[in-house]
């Protein structure tokens, strides 16, 4: 069976534990309200199709492996994937900090992409952390969101020539993302 970069993508980020030079999201893209909630997932978003649900071990430095379900789709040369994460032990504002800079390492790490930008950002109360990469003739961004016993990936990658064509898909997805209270 051949791989799609979609599939490499999901891969890659299940091993990992956030402008956007890369894809130029345009700005006055109107996000659509969420289509898909997963049951107790703690995040809904809208997304072009229905994902494919893959329960996966995601390693934890110092701890043992957590189970977790990757939400992933690819959508013409788009790739998303969503990645809620149950913590093993609560977080308070500096560990939230420090997980997320970890986290950015660790997709370095795990995925080999090129940072081009990377900035905080919140989202309902969550910190986060956004950038966006380079990896090959690829281009992608990734949003990660961190609270006290919960952390959320979301990503979108693309060939670099297809972005333009889809930025406004991508900026809808990236936009419609919401996290429970």
């Amino acid at each position: 069976m051949k791989k799609t970069f979609g599939c490499r993508l999901a891969l890659m980020l299940a091993l990992s534990t956030a402008t956007t030079v890369g894809l130029k999201l345009p700005v006055a893209v109107a996000a659509p309200a969420p289509n898909f909630a997963p049951k107790d997932s703690g995040f809904s978003v809208w997304l072009p199709g229905k994902p494919q649900v893959t329960p996966t071990k995601l390693p934890i430095k110092g701890g043992k492996p957590i189970n977790v379900k990757m939400y992933s789709l690819s959508s013409g040369p788009v790739s998303y994937v969503v990645l809620p994460v149950d913590l093993p032990a609560t977080l308070n504002s500096n560990g939230v900090s420090k997980y997320l800079v970890g986290a950015e390492k660790g997709f370095v790490r795990s995925t080999g992409v090129k940072i081009t930008s990377s900035k905080n950002i919140t989202l309902n109360g969550y910190k986060g952390r956004e950038i966006s990469g380079e990896l090959g003739t690829n281009v992608m961004t990734a949003r990660f969101f961190a609270g006290k016993r919960r952390a959320f990936q979301i990503i979108a990658g693309s060939p670099k020539y297809k972005t333009v064509a889809q930025s406004a898909q991508i900026a809808k997805v990236l936009g419609s993302f919401r996290l429970a209270p």
